[in-house]
């Protein structure tokens, strides 16, 4: 059976123009086959290209030269109100920081990204399911300060994959963790791309993690 991909780039080039002048490039014609379905771990010390890599990947940056293709759209076609639709409903946004909206509850803020997503019908029923994966299903009513620092990466994650996204992009999702609710977010993931059929990308700088990843990118 032939290998699927979510991602694919040709001779991507991404650099930023300097104070003096000068361009500073950080992927230089960089060629990338991502599969489907897989754990993806993008890996590197800092400053070495790791975010900018999955901002350009997700459109939230731009490129210089070469091409992006996500499933059969490629990005250099599109204008930045088709990127943004792409991004809405697409793809989902783990960040370190975690985002979620201190005034929701947990099931509130997992709803709030089905309402982002133009979700009109059975949101109860994905909310419950969404949390129930990412094993919260008694903490929807909690707010995000009556969780640990992994429950609220954990809702995080749900309320990114809840309107069934094809590709999720996590920036350092572990960062802000400890050793053992990093790895536990490292196997949901796992667990997600494997059972759910999730495209995950993730950036990380700890090398403890990737040996979890199906893919590995060292930067």
């Amino acid at each position: 059976m032939e290998q699927e991909y979510i991602i694919t780039t040709e001779s991507l080039v991404k650099s930023y123009r300097l104070g003096d002048g000068s361009d500073l490039t950080v992927l230089d014609h960089m060629d990338l086959k991502l599969p489907k379905g897989q754990l993806i771990m993008i890996m590197g010390r800092s400053g070495s290209g790791k975010t900018t890599l999955i901002n350009v990947l997700s459109t939230l940056d731009g490129f210089n030269e070469g091409s992006i293709r996500l499933l059969d759209q490629e990005y250099s076609t599109m204008n930045e109100a088709a990127k943004e639709k792409l991004r809405r409903y697409q793809m989902g946004f783990v960040f370190q920081s975690v985002a979620l909206i201190p005034a929701m509850t947990a099931y509130e803020n997992v709803d709030f990204g089905l309402r982002t997503a133009g979700v009109k019908k059975g949101r109860h029923e994905r909310i419950q399911e969404v949390l129930e994966i990412v094993g919260l299903a008694d903490r929807g009513n909690h707010y995000p300060v009556q969780l640990s620092g992994g429950e609220r990466q954990r809702i995080a994650i749900a309320r990114a994959m809840a309107h069934r996204p094809p590709v999720l992009f996590a920036d350092e999702p572990t960062g802000a963790l400890d050793t053992e609710s990093g790895h536990r977010i490292a196997d949901l993931f796992l667990d997600l791309a494997h059972k759910e059929g999730l495209s995950i990308i993730m950036t990380t700088h700890d090398i403890r993690l990737s040996e979890k990843a199906d893919v590995l990118i060292r930067l």
